[in-house]
């Protein structure tokens, strides 16, 4: 891609209706010639000539449609969304391949300078959307060999989602994670096709949002539950329990360990099997211990 330019692109097929951003995107190491000094970069090396595509929050479709130039960088015209996940791909080594270097980003709030698309924001949304695989309904990863044949028209549906594209800049990616990302990408592969990385953000988001078939939002946890007996204060032969027990989590290294209330306290509620009607409401404390205290244990 010769020379410096600055491309600049609205949605496709619509007008622009909203503010100008601009940002940059850049690899561990260069995959292309024709890259320039760009300063601006802080973890990397420009991407440059790469297709800059900007799916909505809010709409789950394909917005924007941008380029970057020689030094990484982008700028082009919102539309009125309020988040948007951006993939900016090229194809690797040439048109053709079939084979594409993917680099990522969760954006919020956009406006003016939205910042820098690099290995770790690349995490990020690899870790949204395994979330988003394992625990909503009917969504796709963003494959890039496979929609390049289709102009791009991946999408998905945000209401169907278990965490939205706004929560993306929020994410933490594990050290291994933003490892295997960085090698992904230093040897000019897409991430999303490392069975490492989908690996490490398979375990963040099996942590965060529950085991598959356990519903989500419950932290990857194990509940333990020990019922204490205790003597009824009246004479009617009944038992009173007290149910206390630890909420477990799944270590990044695979080990149990208690909940520490870090992404805030777990709710729990004790229910009669028989209607499903509630008992008592409860919330982890912050060693993961849980406690429902004295109720008759009768019709459960």
């Amino acid at each position: 891609m010769a020379g410096c330019t600055s491309p600049q692109f609205g949605a496709p097929g619509t007008g622009t209706t909203g503010a100008a951003i601009s940002g940059r995107v850049a690899t561990p190491e260069s995959c292309f010639t024709g890259a320039c000094d760009n300063p601006s970069i802080t973890d990397g090396k420009p991407l440059p000539g790469a297709i800059a595509l900007f799916y909505g929050g809010d709409s789950g479709k394909l917005e924007i449609e941008g380029e970057t130039e020689c030094k990484g960088s982008f700028e082009v015209n919102t539309t009125g969304e309020g988040s948007y996940v951006l993939y900016a791909v090229r194809e690797y080594p040439e048109e053709g391949s079939g084979k594409y270097v993917v680099v990522k980003k969760g954006i919020n709030n956009p406006r003016g300078d939205v910042g820098e698309a690099n290995a770790y924001t690349t995490s990020q949304v690899i870790i949204w959307e395994r979330a988003n695989t394992l625990y909503g309904e009917g969504f796709t990863p963003f494959d890039a060999s496979w929609y390049a044949q289709y102009n791009w028209r991946w999408s998905f549906d945000p209401a169907k989602l278990v965490l939205p594209v706004s929560e993306i800049p929020n994410l933490e990616p594990s050290t291994q994670l933003k490892a295997a990302v960085e090698k992904a990408l230093s040897e000019c592969r897409d991430p999303q096709e490392d069975k490492d990385v989908i690996s490490y953000a398979d375990a963040i988001a099996k942590t965060q949002f529950g085991a598959p078939g356990g519903g989500g939002g419950g932290g990857g946890t194990t509940i333990i539950v020990v019922p204490t007996p205790a003597t009824s204060p009246t004479s009617a032969p009944a038992t009173l329990y007290k149910i206390t027990g630890t909420v477990y989590v799944k270590s990044e290294e695979g080990a149990a360990v208690p909940y520490d209330n870090s992404k805030g306290a777990i709710g729990l509620r004790l229910v009669k099997k028989a209607d499903s009607s509630k008992i008592e409401d409860t919330f982890t404390e912050n060693d993961g211990t849980l406690n429902f205290h004295q109720f008759l244990l009768v019709s459960m």
